[in-house]
């Protein structure tokens, strides 16, 4: 909105916003909500004579990732890229790093974070800052123990064929083994229903190589059967929505000698995958699907009766 510079209010604003505005161009960090004072003196601080630098994050928040985040700062001298500079980031937990900007003027720094923390990257008499957020942990089970076996409900059935689960810990592979008496089904992991927002990895194994031994995760609504899964069977991975609209995620490795790790972000009805080949670290494929229903229950997606299940470990969920 235009300031109304016939009242003295917006003539004041409008100076504000001016002087602001005038400043950042000389290289100064200033903002209209600093005051018209903190402003004029700021004016002292425009460099003379020399270099006009400016600086700024990539993005004004990051999130860290397994408790650490990569900041990009860019550097500007006289409006272009300056290359070979060394920045100095520190942090709100009196953290120190340095880097050093490539020839497009951008430097990168990986932090390390335990808790929300503010960064500030300065250069000669400019700065910026950042913040870096540390997801929520919501839920967490290494399934190395039969300990947390508790964690987990009864089986949301698909099919009406199925009737119990059999969710049990198995030393030799240190891990659970999830099976069910019947036929489609979710194994509820209690901590998580009716949560949006959030993302979860797991790793998986199935029993055996065949396509009848399945293993993933499983998003079921409250109220009625309507599902999507996301799995792996022989040498395929993909999803299914409400048994059918099959889509193929990637070729992977059908031996059940291998892990395969699957991290899923679901934000509201869309859902965005991953799966990981642990045996060789590659990536098997990635996908986003969207639903057109709501969903309450996420767990491990069982089939096909006691002989045909998988094994799961290592699982975490994580806010957004």
């Amino acid at each position: 909105m235009t300031n109304d510079t016939s009242t003295l209010n917006g003539a004041l604003q409008e100076l504000g916003e001016t002087m602001a505005a005038n400043l950042e161009a000389k290289g100064v960090t200033a903002s209209a909500s600093d005051g018209l004072t903190t402003l004029a003196g700021k004016i002292l601080t425009i460099p003379s004579g020399g270099s006009c630098y400016h600086i700024e994050f990539s993005e004004d928040s990051y999130v860290a990732v397994g408790g650490t985040a990569t900041l990009e700062i860019m550097l500007q001298e006289n409006y272009a890229p300056k290359s070979g500079a060394t920045v100095t980031v520190t942090g709100s937990d009196s953290s120190l790093y340095t880097g050093i900007t490539d020839s497009t003027g951008v430097a990168t720094v990986t932090v390390s974070v335990s808790a929300d923390t503010t960064f500030t990257a300065s250069y000669s008499n400019v700065s910026a800052t950042c913040t870096v957020t540390v997801p929520t942990v919501l839920f967490e089970d290494a399934c190395s123990s039969a300990d947390g076996l508790s964690n987990y409900g009864a089986i949301r059935a698909i099919s009406s064929s199925t009737t119990t689960s059999q969710l049990e810990y198995n030393s030799t592979q240190n891990a659970y083994y999830v099976h069910a008496n019947g036929d489609w089904g979710i194994i509820p992991i209690n901590a998580l229903n009716g949560l949006e927002d959030y993302k979860i990895t797991a790793e998986f194994k199935t029993k055996n190589s065949g396509n009848t031994y399945q293993g993933g995760l499983g998003f079921i609504a409250q109220n009625s059967t309507n599902n999507i899964i996301f799995r792996k069977y022989g040498t395929s991975c993909n999803s299914v929505i409400n048994d059918s609209s099959q889509q193929s995620i990637g070729s992977c490795r059908s031996s059940n000698s291998y892990w395969h790790k699957f991290e899923i972000t679901k934000q509201g009805k869309e859902f965005s995958i991953t799966v990981t080949d642990m045996g060789n670290g590659a990536t098997v494929g990635t996908q986003t699907r969207t639903i057109t229903f709501d969903t309450y229950y996420v767990g491990f997606m069982t089939v096909a009766g006691t002989n045909y299940g998988s094994y799961v470990r290592n699982i975490k969920a994580e806010s957004l």
